[in-house]
């Protein structure tokens, strides 16, 4: 599963948000299966039984029906909202790894990480633009030290 358009992105970033993505796997395709169960289970009851309660004469048998179809309903409705609640923990998650990840680095230095984090503190909703450029910031922190020390080394030769 690609969740991401990630042809635009640089190899480093793609390699990021792969990970990211492994981590996040199991609770997106749960997501997705909870809610192509839910929609079609709360669909048919509603419409069987919207037709029980308006259009079909009362017999020993509609009670029946009525629970039935009240409980796929309900089943449906059970189901979406577990969905829901699997796409909120995958939205968690991704943020704890962004989270994790910008901390774990040992690259960038620690007021300039701090500030990212207050970023992402801020705004949650912007999280892979802002890790994005995190990892494009260390990037190029990691070019320009390796850089360096290619200078460094050339002219102790």
């Amino acid at each position: 599963m690609n969740f991401f358009n990630q042809e635009n992105y640089p190899v480093y970033i793609r390699k990021e948000l792969e990970n990211m993505q492994a981590s996040i796997k199991p609770l997106i395709k749960k997501a997705l299966i909870y809610g192509f169960i839910s929609i079609p289970l709360f669909g048919i009851a509603v419409f069987n039984l919207y037709y029980i309660i308006f259009d079909a004469s009362v017999t020993e048998n509609i009670t029946t029906l009525l629970i039935l179809f009240s409980v796929i309903g309900a089943l449906g409705l059970a189901l979406f909202k577990e969905s829901r609640l699997k796409n909120k923990e995958a939205q968690e998650s991704s943020l704890k790894y962004i989270r994790d990840r910008m901390a774990k680095s040992e690259v960038v230095h620690e007021d300039l990480k701090e500030g990212y984090l207050r970023k992402l503190k801020a705004e949650p909703f912007n999280q892979f633009n802002l890790f994005s450029e995190f990892l494009a910031q260390e990037e190029r922190i990691r070019r320009l030290n390796e850089k360096q020390q290619d200078e460094d080394n050339s002219t102790s030769e």
